[in-house]
């Protein structure tokens, strides 16, 4: 059904290196995006804990 294609070893080098330059990459970029993401959500919830407070205060 599928046929494998043998490319040579230089070229499986270059893939292997290619992945793991692109996972470090993903890593390094995910280090620095998750943490602001979690802020973000963070002072969200505090915004909508902070405006339901005051909202059902009023009553």
């Amino acid at each position: 059904m599928f046929r494998v294609i043998y490319l040579g070893k230089r070229w499986n080098k270059k893939r292997f290196y290619g992945i793991v330059v692109g996972c470090v990459g993903l890593g390094m970029v995910l280090s620095v995006l998750m943490p602001l993401w979690a802020w973000l959500l963070a002072i969200g919830a505090g915004l909508v804990y902070c405006g339901w407070y005051i909202f059902c205060g009023k009553k």
